[in-house]
C-alpha cells in the first residue's frame, strides 16, 4: 500500500543576481523596498545603485538598529552589499562641562 508522503510548503529562497542584465532596475527597487519596510528604521534618503560585484546603499537615517546589509544578503542572497549609509544618531549624549 503507497502512502503519499505529505509536501513541504517550505517557499525557496529569492536570489536576485545584480550582474544579471534584464534584472538591473529590479534588484534596485526590490532591496529598496525592502529597507522601507524594516521596522525601526526611518530613512530620510535612500539610494540603491548596482555596483559591478554587487549593490551600494547610499543614504541617512535617524538610526539604524538592525545590520541592513545582513537583511539584504539574508533576504535577496547578494553577497556583496556595501553600506554607505550616514546615520544621524538619536541617543542622547551627556552635556559637556
Amino acid at each position: 500500500m503507497d502512502r503519499a508522503q505529505p509536501e513541504t510548503t517550505e517557499a525557496p529562497k529569492h536570489v536576485l543576481d545584480p550582474t544579471e542584465s534584464g534584472v538591473i532596475h529590479t534588484v534596485e527597487y526590490e532591496v529598496r523596498r525592502l529597507l522601507l519596510a524594516v521596522p525601526g528604521v526611518d530613512f530620510q534618503s535612500l539610494v540603491v545603485r548596482r555596483v559591478p560585484d554587487g549593490i551600494c546603499l547610499e543614504g541617512t537615517c535617524d538610526d539604524l538598529p538592525v545590520d541592513v546589509a545582513a537583511v539584504v544578503r539574508d533576504a535577496t542572497g547578494i553577497e556583496v552589499v556595501k553600506n554607505h549609509l550616514v546615520v544621524k544618531s538619536t541617543s542622547d549624549f551627556p552635556a559637556k562641562g
